[in-house]
């Protein structure tokens, strides 16, 4: 039903009205503002400056992925994430670290499956 109590029975007007409703439930975020010159942020509070991510934590939390969640955009299964950890684990420990040194992360980060 819409606002109005009026039953809604086309599909695309039940796709709006869910649409509507997602967007006015969610909060929307203020977007930072960068200082290019420093390529710091400018009041959005605290900045962490520094972010390690050590080698036996990378392959710790390869190990604990949950077989039964869904792959991400990857489409790379959590068991064989899991069952290449040895592997794994110092491959991607680099790619973070240096991602985060950098203040850059690859496109494929920033994108996931909802």
């Amino acid at each position: 039903m819409d606002g109005n109590g009026v039953e809604i029975i086309e599909s695309c007007e039940k796709a709006e009205l869910l649409g509507w409703f997602f967007a006015s439930v969610f909060l929307k975020e203020p977007e930072l503002q960068f200082d290019h010159d420093k390529s710091a942020v400018i009041d959005a509070g605290p900045v962490l400056e520094y972010i390690f991510f050590p080698e036996p934590l990378m392959e710790r939390e390869l190990h604990n992925l949950n077989e039964a969640k869904s792959s991400g955009p990857d489409d790379l299964p959590e068991r064989f994430l899991k069952g290449l950890a040895g592997e794994l684990f110092k491959p991607l420990a680099h790619i973070f670290n240096s991602s985060f040194e950098s203040w850059k992360l690859p496109s494929e980060l920033k994108s996931a499956n909802i």
